[in-house]
Formats: structure tokens, C-alpha cells, sequence
């Protein structure tokens, strides 16, 4: 990177385990906690969009599948094509 200093605007290509603990991105507020429904507590990388006066969500993205059912139900299968969809490993 030092080579490229003052000459090219470029920096570090991060991993997320290596940016929650880098200081900078720390000190940026780019490191949230969240909860999962399970209760779990985790760090994350926090939205790199900033709104003045607008809190962003910093909740855990929902289990996978958590609202399979209810997709389905609002996009008008019946129960009976659900659970067709179940047994059969679509879903």
C-alpha cells in the first residue's frame, strides 16, 4: 500500500474478522452489535450509509426459512400446495 501513497487513492481489502478489529473502523462506529431471535449476541459490520438523524436497523437478518410460510401464504399458494412443496424438499 505505501507504494501506491499519494499516487492512486486506494486502501485495504479487509475481511470481516479483520475489519471489526481494526481501530479506524471501530473509531467509524463500523462495528454493531446484534441479537439473533436465539438470543445469540454477535458483532457485525455496520451499514457504511450514514443519514443524519436516522437511525439504521441493527437487528440480525432473520433465521433462514423464518418467513418461508408466510411468503407463500401473501403469494396465494394454499396449504395444500405448501405442504406439497415440504414434502417433496422444494421448500
Amino acid at each position: 500500500m505505501s507504494g501506491f501513497e499519494g499516487k492512486v487513492p486506494a486502501a485495504p481489502v479487509y475481511d470481516v474478522a479483520q475489519a471489526l478489529d481494526n481501530p479506524f473502523f471501530r473509531d467509524r462506529e463500523g462495528v454493531v452489535a446484534a441479537q439473533a431471535d436465539n438470543g445469540e449476541r454477535y458483532l457485525g459490520v455496520a451499514s457504511p450509509f450514514r443519514c443524519p438523524g436516522v437511525e439504521l436497523p441493527q437487528n440480525a437478518a432473520p433465521a433462514l426459512g423464518a418467513h418461508t410460510l408466510e411468503v407463500l401464504r401473501d403469494a396465494g399458494l394454499t396449504e395444500e400446495q405448501i405442504h406439497y412443496l415440504h414434502v417433496n424438499k422444494v421448500v
